[in-house]
């Protein structure tokens, strides 16, 4: 299958709220802009109980893993403790006392930038940088989005409003970039399981039965193996469907850059982990508690939140 043709019904996939990262949109000035945040401030239904109680649950249940999120509280920054919350959000040991303070610096020098779109741009193209993400094709655009604040597109390329406020932005573009670099890691570890990932989901399965091509690729066993089960010929041709698609997907992984390069003394613990949330990745649509407990998102959650509150206090 052609690349031409899976970005052809890429999007069909992509928005069946199955995609391999959620698109971001945001309703401009009614909340803070917060890459998790799927319902505003105005007229946000409130949770059941039991829905609280789920949550509660959810929280202890990924207590298991804590020790190995790249994250860990920041109450009051220091120099040592940003270097050390920066190794760990970039996934960079080499990141020095010195390099810090210099990074912290160009970080302060951003946050002066005076014009809205020249600011975002000079902070993606830092935090890229900072991210190691240089090797990859990922962009940023800037344009009116109407009422959307902002949105990625499951590649790793972002789209910024013109209208977007800064409040927020600089959690918003690490939080985007932290999937980006999650996905790279993955890539460069076995780009096969990444692309099989996405298809093997139920809901992305059920997104692709309704697809001319798997229509087409049902009839041809059909008629080929009649003694199969109607079972068996729905399972056949959605393996061949799956294999045709994640040709496209993966030379769309490999055309942005993705697993280029070879990532050293990774965490096999670490690396387990991504490509489990990566299977078994819901979206808020379908399931908003399992969403927000996904390790991919839980991860990108803090590398975000954690780079918003250093850059914040050093840049006073």
């Amino acid at each position: 299958m052609s690349e031409v043709y899976f970005n052809q019904i890429s999007k069909q996939i992509l928005s069946s709220n199955s995609s391999p990262q959620r698109f971001v949109d945001f309703q401009a000035g009614n909340y803070e802009l917060r890459p998790d945040t799927f319902v505003s401030n105005q007229g946000k239904k409130r949770l059941s109980k039991t829905a609280k109680i789920a949550i509660a649950i959810g929280g202890i249940a990924t207590a298991g893993v804590a020790a190995i999120l790249l994250h860990k509280k920041i109450n009051k920054p220091t120099i040592e403790k940003a270097q050390k919350a920066f190794q760990e959000i970039f996934v960079r040991d080499d990141i020095s006392i010195k390099e810090t303070e210099a990074i912290l610096a160009r970080y302060k020098e951003i946050e002066k930038i005076a014009n809205d779109e020249e600011y975002i741009q000079a902070l993606f193209a830092f935090a890229k940088k900072n991210f190691g993400l240089e090797h990859t094709n990922i962009s940023l655009k800037i344009k009116d989005l109407g009422k959307a604040i902002g949105c990625s597109d499951g590649v790793g390329n972002l789209t910024i409003s013109s209208k977007a406020k800064r409040k927020g932005m600089v959690n918003f573009i690490h939080h985007e970039l932290r999937h980006s670099k999650q996905k790279d890691i993955m890539a460069s570890v076995d780009m096969d399981r990444l692309g099989e990932s996405l298809f093997q989901r139920a809901p992305v399965q059920k997104t692709l039965k309704k697809l001319d091509l798997y229509k087409k690729h049902y009839d041809i066993v059909k008629q080929h193996s009649p003694n199969l089960s109607e079972k068996q010929v729905s399972e056949v041709a959605m393996s061949n469907v799956i294999d045709h698609l994640k040709k496209g997907l993966l030379a769309t992984y490999e055309k942005q850059g993705l697993g280029k390069i070879k990532y050293e003394n990774l965490d096999d613990d670490f690396v387990k982990a991504l490509f489990k949330a990566e299977e078994n990745y819901v979206e808020p649509t379908l399931n908003p508690i399992g969403y927000r407990f996904n390790f991919l998102e839980k991860d990108a959650r803090n590398a975000g939140e954690t780079t918003q509150k250093i850059v914040k206090f050093f840049s006073k």
